[in-house]
């Protein structure tokens, strides 16, 4: 197995805390999708647009008969090594699958967890011999696991709106600290949670922040709250209905306040003009004097410079903050990044990458 050259510096990367934060991670969700046929490669569209980028996420699914903790991620590792990357390796389908035998009310865990029926993403428990599968992929990927490779692992990408209680994230994180894969080899270990709480009903309502502190083996958050434009209470380009009541500022202390000592946050970020930021910027909701005229369509993805502004304000937000670290942008445009974002999307892209690049 690889190792870190300096784990003092892995460290100081990955925990990094100040008067002021500098952004230390900044890449795409989407930076590569491994399952049946072409993968999914993100990250090449942004590179090759000219986006800086450090982190991202790397993501082995299951695919028909093929399960994800069979997968050999070795090759996609190299290659965003090649290019400065160190990605996040994302366990989501290594340790869960649906659970269809339970309630799919949430119950207490999460703020809004008896709203359940309003959201459509599964209630997802641990796969039949999870330990077992997670022992088989680290041993097949091993030689690329270091923390000169990648800077650790989600063990979930959205563990609110699927159902995952705190224990079985606890339980997921320490099956990979018990396999030296954890803090104090220098690696990151994550959690996601969806955070849209959104003011349009045909996306859905998430089942919110948990009711408690956030899991205690995890060292970082990934929360993704994509439908926020602006930083002002009572905005009418906002849909999330907590950040209208609570403003931005609010909205993250809020959520900061659910953090454990030590924990950090690397935050999901809008990318793409779909028809979530079509109801932002010219929904039937905003009068007429409020709408941008922003056309949105779903293929080709085309972003617009509103889409600038939100990466922006929060490039702006995240580097006022001690507890963010970085932010990953949910999605580069098209398969392989065929379809180029907006420049002005592009130009905002690249100052956040330049800005986390910094770091180093």
């Amino acid at each position: 197995m690889k190792t870190a050259a300096s784990i003092a510096l892995i460290g100081s990367l990955l925990f990094a805390s100040g008067a002021a934060a500098r952004l230390c991670q900044f890449g795409y969700a989407d930076a590569v999708n491994v399952r049946n046929g072409a993968p999914t490669l993100g990250w090449v569209g942004a590179r090759n647009a000219g986006v800086p980028q450090d982190s991202g996420r790397i993501i082995p699914l299951d695919d028909g008969t093929v399960e994800a903790h069979t997968r050999d991620i070795r090759s996609y590792i190299q290659a965003m090594n090649a290019n400065g990357i160190r990605p996040l390796v994302d366990l989501s389908d290594v340790l869960f699958s649906p659970d269809l035998l339970v309630n799919t009310n949430c119950g207490a865990d999460y703020e809004r967890g008896n709203l359940r029926s309003t959201w459509k993403l599964d209630h997802q428990a641990f796969k039949p011999g999870a330990e077992a599968k997670l022992a088989s992929f680290l041993a097949l990927n091993s030689s690329e696991l270091g923390t000169d490779s990648i800077r650790g692992f989600i063990v979930h990408v959205e563990v609110n709106n699927n159902c995952v209680p705190a224990w079985r994230v606890n339980t997921a994180a320490r099956m990979l600290k018990d396999r030296g894969y954890g803090p104090a080899q220098g690696y990151a270990i994550a959690a996601g949670y969806g955070l849209d709480y959104p003011d349009a009903p045909q996306f859905g309502i998430s089942t919110g922040m948990p009711t408690g502190p956030f899991p205690f083996e995890l060292t970082h958050i990934t929360p993704w709250s994509y439908d926020i434009h602006s930083l002002y209470v009572d905005s009418v380009y906002n849909l999330n209905k907590e950040v209208i009541q609570l403003g931005v500022a609010g909205f993250w202390n809020k959520l900061v306040g659910k953090l454990r000592p030590g924990q950090q946050v690397i935050w999901g970020l809008t990318a793409l003009c779909e028809p979530l930021q079509q109801e932002m910027f010219n929904g039937s909701r905003l009068a007429p004097e409020n709408r941008l005229g922003t056309q949105c369509t779903t293929s080709p993805f085309q972003g617009t410079w509103p889409l600038a502004s939100v990466a922006d304000h929060w490039r702006w937000f995240a580097e006022q903050q001690p507890r963010m670290e970085g932010l990953i942008a949910i999605q580069w445009t098209g398969p392989h990044g065929t379809n180029v974002l907006n420049s002005a999307v592009t130009g905002a892209h690249i100052n956040i990458g330049n800005s986390a690049l910094t770091c180093e």
